[in-house]
């Protein structure tokens, strides 16, 4: 490592030119490739039920198009009325002008008759569309479409408005689009300024958010690339950009800090170089195994957003450490002392030598001894605030968020509205029954008639809509009971599991093809099992791995159990806060949040990923100093000082920047970000502040040397090392 880095610094325009290069092919890629490669669909990988069901009906209702409502709303006539009859025929004929490839059919009332496409007061009306192509090739026709809806919502009197999954889709992406650029301008801004407060010159400040936006613009090329072989959700690009701008910044800020203090002892650049890859940047490459590790457990849930999630921050980081392993030394060899320069006045920029990071006039070393001086109460006092926190997790209610949570001001909102209050939509949906493997009609009739009863002494179940739809070979039927659940919610959950479990294994008896319990009610409740299934083994998999790293690293078996307990405490806080400010609304105004009943189902899980993996980063950090000195000294608390005060600035900066980048992204407008975005702040704020400079010293101070015990029967396990041998 440091002969990489030496080598880097000794030759930086080669390095240099070699990334310049990569950088603009990614450009090259996320221009051309991205938007195809990503999907906003949510799909699995494995195949439950309800996916089953799904892929049987292709052979009664073919590829599933995108379809669209349009909302006819009017204030001053009636559906009845001459005028309001002009305009639906108008915007009709608008629709069949933009041809076969983007409309496949367009229908309203006044062709069906259907009363259910006019409104209880007769003001308002619904044309119904199909598209020509699925919901993710929509995304790209729909705006024409929208087009059409935005000119004769000008129309006075009228009022004209979209629905549909294309249109949700396409609004969901723009939306996204928006609170990225959001989090980018105010994470970045706020960063920025840390930045240069911590190093008090300008070039130092700028030179992480410059590679932290290179390795994402890299990434998301890469991305592009994946995207295109294998789909991805759309999702992927906010967490490249979240834990990019997070870990890119974070990497290169320890690894300049330590330079800069290699080169305060009066080292020459090529040897600081050398002595800063052989301590910061090997901490840096271990702390980033350790986040990838912890980022392992979200691509094993078998779910496009979770395997989308975890590829996309596992190729940030991975492309993050190789920045800091050849093109930052490169840029320090290229820039010398220059990485001072444009100093910030008023800002003292030096780095402190050893003697003064140990010195009693530093204020770390003075905290750190204080709570060292009272360990048990520093402990007892923290966990006395934070544990009561932790426990609000047993509220945590899980599931989906609909389009109501979405701002008020956008157009799909305001159809949903009309929808849900004019026509009743949303109070009653489906669950879809598919048949799917030869049957005789006789005996599906047979069932459907058992069913029918069945479903009639059911509290959640209205009843069978119409007749069996089946194919002409008679080994597909789809069954529609009308269900007044909401998709999502637990009561949808458990009527799903009364279906599989009894109502329909009762119905279908005498049937032997395949029957199956599908639609987005079973969708939904298959994703919840997914969720509940592999909770345990992602929780199995981070620990265990973090555990072992960290044992091997440290050459103790307390350090890690310390670690992954305080962590689990960060996790469970960030829970419990996530209960109180969204569930509760407690303080939810204050940062402008939503008050919602539901968690996201699939938060909890990423949140505990994400947040161990980033947490153990200010623990590797704290503790590789700690440990360096303890090596030099056997000083247990003068080791403790030293960690804690050679870091304190750097770490708190790093907090602060995390803090800052994830909190641009909680300021978002979509409910799921501002949760992720909220969850990630308070758990990182947590973590490099009260868990560092209070848990972490009381802890050490009560166990002593004790810190450092590793049993003979595990000393066989290979040493990590986060210093090289001098």
């Amino acid at each position: 490592m440091e002969k990489l880095a030496v080598y880097c610094a000794q030759n930086p325009f080669k390095v240099i030119f070699s990334w310049l290069f990569i950088f603009a092919l990614s450009v090259y890629l996320n221009i051309s490739f991205l938007e195809d490669g990503l999907t906003t669909e949510f799909t699995f990988i494995t195949q439950p039920e309800s996916e089953k069901g799904q892929e049987a009906l292709l052979d009664l209702t073919g590829p599933r198009l995108a379809s669209e409502l349009i909302v006819v709303k009017s204030d001053t006539f009636k559906v009845s009325n001459p005028e309001f009859e002009n305009l639906v025929t108008s915007i009709q004929t608008d629709l069949t002008k933009l041809g076969p490839n983007i409309i496949k059919n367009n229908y309203s009332y006044y062709q069906t008759q259907d009363p259910q496409s006019v409104s209880k007061n007769q003001n308002a009306t619904l044309i119904g569309l199909t598209l020509s192509v699925s919901v993710d090739a929509g995304i790209k026709n729909v705006p024409k479409v929208i087009e059409i809806v935005d000119k004769y919502n000008k129309e006075p009197n009228f009022e004209v408005l979209i629905l549909g999954e294309a249109s949700i889709a396409s609004a969901s992406n723009k939306l996204s689009e928006e609170d990225l650029i959001r989090g980018e301008s105010i994470g970045g801004s706020v960063a920025l300024v840390i930045l240069i407060l911590v190093f008090g010159g300008l070039v130092a400040g700028v030179l992480p958010l410059i590679l932290a936006l290179l390795g994402i613009v890299i990434a998301t090329g890469l991305v592009a690339i994946i995207g295109n072989i294998y789909q991805l959700s759309f999702f992927i690009t906010n967490m490249v950009t979240m834990i990019g701008l997070a870990v890119g910044i974070d990497y290169t800020l320890f690894i300049i800090s330590r330079y800069r203090e290699e080169r305060n002892q009066d080292f020459d650049k090529i040897e600081a170089v050398r002595r800063t890859a052989s301590t910061a940047t090997r901490s840096v490459v271990i702390s980033g195994i350790t986040v990838m590790l912890a980022l392992l457990g979200i691509v094993i849930v078998p779910t496009l957003v979770f395997v989308s999630l975890g590829i996309g921050a596992l190729i940030v980081v991975v492309v993050s450490i190789l920045i800091s392993l050849t093109l930052l030394p490169s840029l320090i060899g290229l820039l010398g002392d220059k990485l001072n320069s444009l100093r910030v006045p008023f800002l003292n920029s030096r780095t402190s030598k050893s003697v003064e990071i140990t010195s009693s006039a530093n204020i770390w070393v003075r905290f750190a001894g204080f709570v060292m001086r009272f360990p048990i109460i520093s402990l007892v006092v923290v966990l006395i605030v934070l544990v009561p926190i932790s426990m609000q997790t047993n509220s945590l209610v899980t599931g989906a968020n609909g389009i109501d949570t979405m701002p008020e001001d956008m157009d799909i909102v305001k159809a949903y509205n009309v929808l849900s209050e004019e026509f009743s939509y949303g109070s009653i949906s489906t669950q879809d029954i598919v048949v799917s493997g030869r049957f005789a009609p006789e005996a599906l009739n047979s069932a459907v008639e058992i069913l029918s009863q069945l479903v009639q002494g059911d509290p959640d179940l209205i009843g069978i809509l119409g007749t069996p739809q089946i194919n002409s070979q008679n080994d597909v039927a789809l069954i529609r009971i009308a269900t007044a659940s909401v998709v999502g919610s637990s009561q949808s959950e458990n009527t799903v599991k009364r279906l599989r479990d009894s109502i329909v294994p009762e119905a279908f008896s005498g049937l032997d093809s395949s029957i199956y319990v599908s639609g987005d009610h079973a969708f939904y409740a298959d994703f919840y099992q997914m969720v509940d299934e592999f909770t345990p083994y992602v929780f199995a998999l981070v620990l265990t791995l973090s555990f072992i790293l960290l044992m091997m690293t440290f050459r103790s078996i307390v350090i890690p159990i310390k670690a992954v307990l305080m962590n689990l405490l960060s996790v469970g806080v960030a829970y419990g806060l996530l209960v109180l400010v969204f569930q509760k609304g407690i303080g939810n105004e204050i940062f402008g949040f939503q008050q919602t009943d539901i968690i996201e189902a699939w938060i909890p899980l990423f949140l505990f990923c994400v947040v161990f993996g980033l947490s153990m980063d200010y623990h590797v950090f704290l503790l590789s100093r700690v440990k360096e000195f303890y090596n030099k000294t056997k000083d247990n608390t003068l080791a403790v000082s030293y960690g804690l005060s050679s870091t304190a600035t750097i770490i708190t900066g790093a907090g602060l920047i995390m803090v800052a980048v994830f909190g641009g992204f909680a300021l978002g407008e979509m409910l799921m970000m501002q949760q992720i975005g909220f969850g990630l702040l308070v758990a990182i704020l947590l973590d490099s502040t009260i868990i560092r400079i209070i848990l972490v010293p009381a802890s050490m101070k009560l166990l002593g040397e004790y810190n450092w015990y590793m049993p003979k029967w595990l000393e066989w396990l290979p040493t990590v090392k986060f210093e090289a041998e001098n």
